[in-house]
């Protein structure tokens, strides 16, 4: 299930939401620049983007003209020449989206001694619109992550999909990232990818039609392939088609409590297989490690609501144990061992034992004895899970030295349908003036859930001063009666922790695609910072 587009815009808004860097302006480098005055020997105040510079101009122009300006190298004061679109205020204007009518992309491409081609004037639209530094080295990082892009499996026939390519590189550029298909892939698959439950369900379809060969008694020697079993057969319901093997079960909708005995019984049918090799044997052993992870992720029962709201409700262990359990932090760990191998045990997590997974995926002896189709299916799901898994940790990336601190994260439960879903998590708060924790006096938190019976939910708490307002967005008929009833325990509850809840409002998703975005452009600027910790 990917995301839904009304937090699609918020979390990118996110993603973008680091205070812009001072303009440096370095020789080749091109931008639009805006003539305020004149002075004499052909120097003049031109306003770049927020900033007014003094440069001295090689080409005549007005006041209040707008043109395209090129930095000369090697001169003192500031020179600049003009490139090309020179207009004056009265005539027809570049605006900020920098449409192709208004712009000679070849002109600007010719200036910076690139070769125009349609893939480098669309990076020159993109790089403009979004208002980053028109340079050389500029439009070939652009260029080289086209280039990924166009190298994986996906399509970029879509405008709508090159953009979000770019979104991703410039994501990566952000945060001072090498540009690698791994950078790249990762942060496209959190932009533009399925959620990690989607991915958790291919996953588990992967392993259910995964053949293992086992040394069999002398009766059942016929055959050295056997599919691992999901259910005894005297557990199945009467009405329902008896199961024998994991193939047969992908195509089934089963209530939670028989996806859960399926992780059981093949991880029992797993532990009792004989392997043939020792391939075979790290393959079993990792599908358990793995497994067993999966079954101890939260889960959203409806048939027993208590432990469905103890299993995920946001305690204060609750996020940093996900974190441990996908791996989140797995490098760090990793990082720990190597200078301290006495001190710190690397704990099983869900990125780690993929890791291992996909390591013996690779093996010799497990091409030679199982199934291409199905390894290549087990190690295409794998891959797309430690892509996700590494798209939240570098978007969650952020720098020391900065007030504010951004993360964003997935978080996977299983429903009662049987399928796994997920928990979006968004935090941008503003580090306290004690240390570098959250000020939790001051913050914000966004959760969003995608659940059978309530469908989409985004709530919005805010924290001002330690008084809390909450917007509820659904469209669930009845969960404004719900609110309404629970508010007063809720703010009962509040007051033991010394938080005051201010107002409690429920409104429904907008619905036209237009309103939408209009209506995420001003949500987004209201957006401060958040917290987990209510």
């Amino acid at each position: 299930m990917s995301i839904s587009p009304f937090l699609l815009p918020l979390l990118q808004g996110m993603m973008f939401s680091s205070p812009s860097p001072a303009i440096e302006i370095k020789p080749g480098q091109i931008f639009k620049g805006k003539v305020l005055k004149l002075f004499p020997d052909q120097m003049a105040l031109v306003r770049i983007g927020g900033t007014q510079v003094m440069a001295k101009l090689e080409t005549p122009l007005s006041v209040h003209e707008e043109t395209w300006l090129q930095v000369l190298p090697q001169s003192n004061p500031i020179a600049l020449k003009v490139v090309s679109g020179r207009q004056n205020r009265t005539g027809n204007q570049m605006g900020n989206d920098a449409s192709p009518n208004h712009i000679k992309v070849s002109e600007l491409l010719d200036s910076l001694g690139i070769t125009p081609t349609k893939n480098s004037e669309e990076i020159v639209q993109y790089v403009v619109k979004n208002r980053l530094p028109l340079t050389k080295e500029m439009i070939l990082f652009f260029r080289n992550a086209f280039q990924i892009a166009s190298e994986s499996k996906e399509p970029l026939s879509s405008a709508a999909l090159r953009e979000s390519w770019y979104k991703s590189a410039q994501i990566i550029l952000d945060k001072n990232l090498p540009l690698t298909e791994e950078t790249l892939k990762s942060v496209q698959m959190i932009i533009n990818g399925p959620s990690i439950g989607s991915l958790i369900d291919k996953l588990m379809n992967a392993i259910k039609v995964l053949e293992i060969p086992s040394q069999q008694a002398a009766d059942q020697s016929s055959s050295q392939s056997q599919q691992i079993q999901v259910m005894n057969r005297s557990q199945a319901e009467p009405q329902q088609a008896q199961v024998s093997n994991l193939s047969q079960v992908q195509s089934q909708q089963f209530p939670f409590s028989e996806q859960s005995q399926f992780i059981e019984q093949a991880i029992v049918q797993l532990r009792g297989k004989k392997p043939v090799n020792d391939g075979v044997n790290k393959l079993i052993q990792q599908l358990i490690r793995v497994l067993e992870l999966i079954k101890g992720f939260p889960r959203m029962d409806q048939d027993n609501n208590h432990s469905a709201i103890e299993a995920i409700k946001p305690s204060e262990s609750f996020l940093p144990q996900m974190i441990r359990k996908l791996g989140l932090a797995y490098e760090s760990h990793v990082k720990q061992i190597l200078f301290q191998p006495d001190a710190v045990q690397v704990p099983e997590t869900l990125k780690g034992e993929l890791l291992r997974l996909f390591s013996v995926l690779e093996r010799a002896d497990i091409h030679e004895t199982l199934q291409p189709r199905e390894t290549t299916q087990l190690k295409d799901a794998a891959v797309k899970l430690i892509q996700n898994l590494n798209g939240q940790q570098i978007l969650s990336r952020n720098d020391q030295n900065h007030p504010f601190v951004n993360y964003l994260f997935q978080i996977p439960f299983s429903t009662a349908s049987g399928e796994y879903r997920t928990l979006y998590l968004q935090m941008e708060f503003k580090k306290s003036s004690v240390g570098k924790h959250i000020d939790s006096d001051n913050c914000r938190i966004l959760f969003f859930l995608q659940l059978d019976q309530l469908g989409d939910t985004l709530l919005d708490v805010n924290i001002l001063n330690r008084l809390i307002s909450i917007q509820l967005h659904t469209n669930h008929p009845m969960v404004t009666k719900v609110a309404k009833f629970f508010q007063g325990i809720l703010s009962i509850n509040l007051e033991k922790y010394n938080y005051r809840l201010s107002s409690m409002k429920v409104s429904s998703f907008p619905e036209e695609k237009v309103e939408e975005k209009k209506e995420m452009k001003t949500y987004q600027r209201r957006y401060r910072g958040v917290d987990i910790r209510i």
